[in-house]
């Protein structure tokens, strides 16, 4: 880690979707695609996320690229908090981070 903190840290991420309902009047189920994710990488770090199929990988990934948003938790780079939003206001983050 540098002396400001880690490069890339995931606080406590959650994510939940809402599935289609079943009955006219039932309530909506719920999945939980990811369930409290902690993660912290330092300048110079790799990651690599492994997992089953449907263990919520690509999620994660997701989340942590700014693509999606998590239900609860956050997510942040060099510090600053990483939200889904107008394309613009995450281009610096998109010319800094990359996903093979």
């Amino acid at each position: 880690m540098s002396e400001t903190g880690p490069l890339l840290a995931a606080t406590d991420v959650h994510r939940t979707f809402r599935l289609p309902r079943t009955t006219l009047t039932g309530p909506r189920a719920e999945r939980n695609a990811l369930r409290g994710v902690d993660l912290t990488l330092p300048e110079r770090g790799t990651l690599g996320i492994v997992g089953e199929s449907g263990s919520g990988k690509s999620t994660l990934v997701r989340i942590l690229l700014g693509i999606d948003r998590p239900t609860a938790g956050e997510v942040r780079y060099r510090g600053q908090v990483i939200r889904p939003g107008r394309p613009a206001t995450l281009r610096w983050f998109r010319r800094e981070v990359q996903s093979v």
